[in-house]
């Protein structure tokens, strides 16, 4: 059975740990045989581990919970240096 590429935003769940059961069953499935899909959550991966050593814990936390719910990551701009 040939099956579809994964999403940004499945992978960004799956990376996260957010997924199961059948759902993280067809992912892990599909990156047996998806070169690209490997690459993708190779970024996705990457990003998310600079997203933990830029971010504080409750931060990071907070775009977790949003890419849990679907949402787009919305980083806040830096502070002004005073």
């Amino acid at each position: 059975m040939l099956l579809p590429h994964a999403t940004q935003g499945a992978l960004k769940r799956y990376s996260l740990g957010f997924l199961n059961g059948e759902d993280q069953d067809l992912i892990e499935e599909h990156l047996l045989i998806c070169d690209d899909c490997r690459r993708a959550l190779s970024l996705v991966d990457y990003c998310i581990l600079q997203m933990r050593q830029t971010l504080s814990e409750a931060e990071f936390q907070e775009q977790a919970n949003a890419i849990r719910h679907g949402h787009i990551l919305m980083f806040k701009p830096a502070s002004p240096a005073n």
